[in-house]
């Protein structure tokens, strides 16, 4: 459980780093529209690398339809 909770902390950090200019308000002209452009990029790049590196947690199935026979 807390390793799948650990799986999704960069997805949550990349969703914080989009949200976060509209929710603190950067404000300052320029400089405030380059942050806030470098924050969404960055942010949706490590919720979209993140969303694909979660760990599948579920077990891998044994096929055994085959176990003790020969296969030829």
């Amino acid at each position: 459980m807390a390793a799948e909770l650990l799986g999704l902390a960069p997805i949550v950090l990349g969703f914080w780093l989009i949200a976060a200019p509209f929710l603190l308000g950067y404000d300052g002209g320029a400089s405030a529209t380059a942050a806030t452009w470098n924050s969404f990029a960055v942010g949706a790049g490590v919720a979209v690398v993140a969303t694909f590196a979660v760990p599948d947690t579920e077990s891998p199935r044994r096929d055994d339809r085959f176990a003790g026979r020969r296969i030829v």
